[in-house]
């Protein structure tokens, strides 16, 4: 969706909402970028810079539950 289309519904109605916080650990987080499709609702977020995709926490880390 960041090129502007929706990947769902294939619409053009995309609204871009910057800094959404992505906790690292309990007092430290990077900040998102949201894209939300107007017409049907799905979301993507996205860390931006390669700068913060590497603050993010390990693989292994406590953050990471989904199985």
């Amino acid at each position: 969706m960041k090129n502007g289309t929706c990947i769902k519904c294939q619409s053009e109605k995309i609204v871009k909402v910057k800094g959404r916080a992505v906790w690292k650990d309990w007092r430290s987080y990077v900040k998102a970028t949201s894209f939300i499709c107007k017409e049907c609702g799905y979301v993507e977020e996205w860390v931006v810079t390669e700068k913060e995709r590497s603050e993010l926490p390990k693989e292994d880390s406590l953050y990471d539950t989904i199985t």
